[in-house]
């Protein structure tokens, strides 16, 4: 069973072979369109044949492909606009007559070894491959409601994975186990939350440290496998770092120190819990207390979210900006991509070249006010609003146009991308406004329960449920 467990698991996340480039008959002997043979070689699944594309010259597709996450295909706009069809629709000005086709693979909830793994499927070159994933790499790979036997005292929840004692302490490295693990958790992704308050205010993480630096481990391999196939194959490969909605989203879970005492625990709630509620009469002595609590236990994801609230209220911008990413960095249940994942992207980008990368926290922040991301560029914690993409489509582009790439005409100028005329072009109507409404709706009162306090994203989703309903009653979108 371990053998048979360990082979399976290997199977589940292998690194997958891809196909290859067929070159021009020339370069290996006229009238020939395979490659030689090396001794042994097994022959690819299959294999792009440039050749025939070359014939078509200038006037053969510009082919884009979309691998990601929702955010990748554009939710809450799926199927009618994202990043790349935007960049699709903005090419068509650049190279009149020219076929633009976008492909989008990107799916909802994805992680990037799920779309690794779909590569092999490929029947053409694409020109450029976009790559847009990292919000899900927890949230792809555990139930909502998952959490580990965390603190050393023992206490542990109705949900957790239980640590194994010390006499069966080979048990978490047993191929068989962390197979059943694997497969249980798969089978719970879709499980809702119950729509009730099941967390605590002091609560535990999802996964362990161990599990959490394989992820990113796995992510850094893939990204760089990834990198080096667009470059075996001439495709130009674009990053977009999936940016997030730091000021409009609070932590699902915030955590202490697995030896912090049950009694401490409790204790230091209920100091959190006195801070809360001065917010609204006294926010200097919230803000004093909160220092205090963040002195003593820095890494508890909720009180710097509070802290960044209050800041922001007063102006005092950096520091606001500041303490919203250490929320976003420290939550125990991440759905917004944490910085690790982020500085992967940059990482393999300086070692290759060719890597074509939009940093999306940057270009965000840097058309935010103050340069704090929230609700002006975003519908929820990693889905960006219309105004969001087009802003992330706009960078694209010129970097598109400084590169000179597919053949970009040297006289040809950067096109604009405006919010309103992308809108108008991908029939972006007052039915689809309100349809867009209700899906956020939706995901708001999804995630509301995966927290210990649901009032704010219930709230949201109330607005939103009222939005689509104003709009189909005859209001006006805008």
């Amino acid at each position: 069973l371990e053998a048979e467990a360990g082979l399976w698991r290997s199977r589940l996340h292998h690194s997958p072979e891809l196909p290859v480039v067929i070159p021009p008959p020339r370069e290996f002997g006229e009238g020939t369109a395979e490659r030689p043979s090396k001794g042994g070689e097994p022959d690819l699944p299959s294999r792009f044949n440039e050749h025939e594309r070359g014939k078509a010259g200038a006037a053969s597709p510009l082919r884009i492909l979309v691998i990601g996450e929702s955010s990748g295909r554009g939710e809450p706009y799926h199927p009618w606009l994202s990043v790349g069809q935007i960049v699709g629709w903005r090419l068509e000005k650049i190279f009149p007559g020219r076929p633009i086709q976008v492909d989008i693979w990107a799916t909802g909830g994805a992680i990037l070894e799920s779309m690794h793994q779909m590569l092999p499927d490929l029947t053409y070159r694409p020109d450029a491959l976009i790559v847009y994933v990292g919000h899900n790499e927890y949230q792809g790979r555990y139930a909502w409601m998952r959490e580990v036997g965390y603190y050393l005292d023992g206490d542990r929840g109705s949900n957790s994975v239980h640590h194994f004692s010390a006499a069966n302490s080979f048990l978490p490295f047993s191929p068989l186990v962390r197979l059943l693990e694997e497969t249980r958790e798969r089978q719970r992704l879709d499980s809702l939350p119950p729509r009730a308050v099941t967390r605590e205010l002091v609560d535990r993480p999802v996964c362990t440290k161990a599990e959490s630096r394989a992820i990113e481990d796995d992510f850094r391999r893939r990204l760089e496998a990834i990198a080096l196939y667009c470059e075996s194959i001439r495709t130009l490969p674009i990053f977009i770092i999936p940016p997030s909605n730091d000021a409009g989203w609070d932590p699902s879970r915030s955590v202490l120190p697995a030896e912090t005492p049950r009694a401490e625990r409790a204790a230091f709630a209920k100091e959190v819990a006195h801070a809360i509620a001065l917010e609204g009469k006294d926010s200097a002595e919230a803000i004093r207390i909160d220092r205090e609590l963040l002195k003593r236990h820095p890494d508890f994801a909720e009180t710097h979210f509070r802290l960044a609230r209050l800041l922001e209220q007063t102006g005092r911008w950096e520091e606001a900006k500041e303490h919203y990413a250490q929320a976003r960095e420290r939550d125990g249940l991440p759905l917004r991509c944490p910085e690790p994942f982020r500085q992967v992207y940059r990482d393999v980008a300086a070692r290759h070249p060719s890597v074509l990368l939009v940093d999306g926290p940057k270009v965000l922040e840097a058309k935010s006010r103050h340069g704090i991301t929230d609700g002006h560029f975003f519908h929820d914690a990693q889905h960006p609003n219309l105004s969001g993409y087009v802003v992330l489509a706009e960078d694209l582009m010129k970097q598109l146009g400084a590169r000179r790439a597919f053949g970009w005409p040297a006289e040809m100028p950067v096109p604009v991308v405006d919010a309103a005329a992308c809108a108008r072009h991908f029939g972006i109507d007052s039915a689809r406004w309100a349809e867009i409404a209700s899906r956020e709706a939706w995901f708001f009162t999804v995630t509301a329960y995966i927290r210990y306090d649901p009032q704010l994203r219930n709230r949201l989703a109330a607005e939103y449920v009222q939005a689509a309903a104003a709009i189909r009653a005859g209001r006006d979108p805008a």
